[in-house]
């Protein structure tokens, strides 16, 4: 699993690990203060290709990947040569999201939100943890008397402004160049209207009211779905309200991926994949041959979906989802990203580095 940090409550297996690889590749990180971190730029490595990265993405033609210490890469040859580009942070980074070719955001531990303008090659803080947990806190100020477990989110807006930088993002998901959102441990949530000139809390119009850590913003149709811990799982009546809907599973999700036209994909810790047909209202288990975590789902350029795990073991569905049978393109390693190259080569993100597959692996035919 995306190894992560330590947390004063009971953490998921996914948090521990973000925080452990980067502490593992950088012992020294882990005795400097997160605002020192947060403020440091990444330094230049000389093998970075060969660093922990947690997310890999497509940006037009070219592939952007972050991860540990704040790297950044770029390839401008599907995958088969990586460059870093500076960085404005040495905290890990999560996630990364593009908006068409230039306009992409990353965020990640320390409450860090990255802004790039010209497809990744230079990036600007547009958010950090003070920052967030201001607005995080002003949003549960607005919660009315009758909200669910008041008391308990108040002390978590409390104690995210007396922790100071510390907390991460998850996901980032922008539709468009100005309508995106952030997600992240203990349920802080933020959109913004301006590509992130200003960003709000959505605290008000969650529900969430146990303050589960949330993993995964993804759209399906025409909504946007939300997952995380203990079954967490969200849909979206508006920009700023996400509400519950019944879940087939208690457990964990780190990731929801379209499958085709409205159908819905989860999936999770040990092994637990779940397919809808119609958004959400009826839920089919779907059986994978094993219970190791899954971590990372792309969907292909040709409409197949594909999902990896935490052994390195990827499986492909031509069906929308229905069913998964295992690819021979894994590497032994634990995958945290996967995406498709222009070129139709399959990118991994994983604990050893960045890892490319031959264009002839991605192409089968969607049913």
């Amino acid at each position: 699993m995306k190894p992560m940090m330590l947390y004063t409550r009971k953490t998921s297996p996914l948090l521990a690990a973000l925080a452990f690889a980067a502490l593992l590749a950088c012992p020294m990180a882990g005795m400097a203060k997160p605002q020192d971190l947060l403020e440091r730029p990444a330094e230049m490595h000389p093998r970075v290709e060969s660093s922990v990265f947690l997310s890999v993405v497509r940006a037009g033609k070219r592939l952007v990947a972050v991860g540990e210490q704040g790297r950044i890469v770029l390839s401008d040859d599907n995958g088969a040569s990586w460059k870093q580009v500076p960085s404005p942070t040495s905290v890990t980074l999560t996630a990364v999201h593009f908006a068409g070719d230039k306009q992409g955001w990353a965020v990640g531990h320390s409450g860090i939100v990255l802004h790039s303008t010209d497809g990744g090659q230079t990036w600007e803080k547009q958010l950090d943890g003070v920052q967030a947990a201001k607005l995080h806190g002003a949003g549960v100020q607005a919660l009315g008397s009758d909200t669910p477990n008041l008391p308990a989110q108040q002390r978590n807006a409390q104690q995210l402004l007396a922790d100071g930088a510390d907390k991460p993002f998850l996901d980032v998901y922008f539709e468009n160049e100005n309508k995106g959102w952030i997600i992240g441990a203990y349920g802080i949530a933020f959109t913004t209207n301006n590509g992130g000139k200003q960003w709000e809390t959505i605290i008000p119009g969650i529900t969430n009211p146990k303050s589960r850590h949330l993993y995964s913003v993804r759209p399906v149709a025409d909504k946007r779905y939300v997952v995380g811990e203990q079954g967490t799982l969200l849909v979206n009546e508006g920009d700023k309200r996400f509400s519950a809907i019944p879940s087939p599973y208690n457990g964990t999700y780190f990731g929801v991926i379209s499958g085709n036209q409205r159908e819905l994909v989860l999936y999770g810790l040990r092994g637990n994949v779940f397919w809808s047909g119609n958004e959400g209202r009826d839920w089919k288990k779907v059986e994978v041959g094993s219970a190791v975590t899954l971590t990372a789902a792309t969907r292909l350029d040709n409409g197949n979906l594909l999902l990896a795990d935490e052994t390195g073991r990827v499986l492909r569905s031509t069906d929308g989802g229905q069913n998964f049978t295992a690819e021979p393109i894994a590497k032994a390693a634990y995958i945290t990203g996967i995406t498709q190259a222009s070129d139709g080569s399959i990118i991994l993100a994983t604990n050893r580095g960045l890892f490319r597959t031959a264009p002839a692996a991605a192409q089968k035919d969607s049913k």
